[in-house]
């Protein structure tokens, strides 16, 4: 109901604090779950103002396409030279997955308030987990 009061921002700031706190902090038997509703979100709201046209797409700076190619390459190096050459290549998927997650997200920023509401749902998770943290403290004694 809160989405159609605020519309995509709110959307977007349930899927920053779902990521960062759903997966690892509350409950990790739902990660997968969460995992997807939070991607499927993103690729809907990403289609849904830019569609399937490349060309509309947001073209990343070529800075940080330079600084990916290395950090790529330098990971796929890292993998291949050592003992266990395939162990890598769940890392290398997972940093492909957080630096696809930050270009939708980056690509979403309209103006001022979005990053705004971006650094309002950091503070928020930020909030839960210092919660999560003290209740946990407090249970073992410290």
């Amino acid at each position: 109901m809160l989405s159609f009061v605020f519309g995509e921002r709110f959307i977007l700031a349930i899927i920053i604090i779902s990521l960062f706190t759903l997966v690892g902090e509350l409950s990790r038997s739902l990660r997968t779950v969460v995992q997807l509703v939070d991607f499927t979100l993103l690729g809907i709201l990403f289609l849904k103002r830019f569609g399937l046209s490349s060309d509309s797409y947001p073209r990343v700076p070529r800075s940080v396409l330079y600084f990916l190619i290395l950090y790529f390459s330098a990971m796929i190096i890292s993998a291949v030279m050592s003992k266990y050459p395939f162990a890598g290549n769940g890392l290398i998927a997972l940093q492909a997955a957080f630096f696809i997650i930050a270009y939708v997200l980056y690509s979403l920023i309209e103006d001022e308030n979005d990053i705004k509401n971006y650094f309002r749902a950091i503070v928020v998770v930020s909030c839960i987990i210092v919660t999560v943290l003290i209740i946990s403290f407090f249970r073992e004694g410290f």
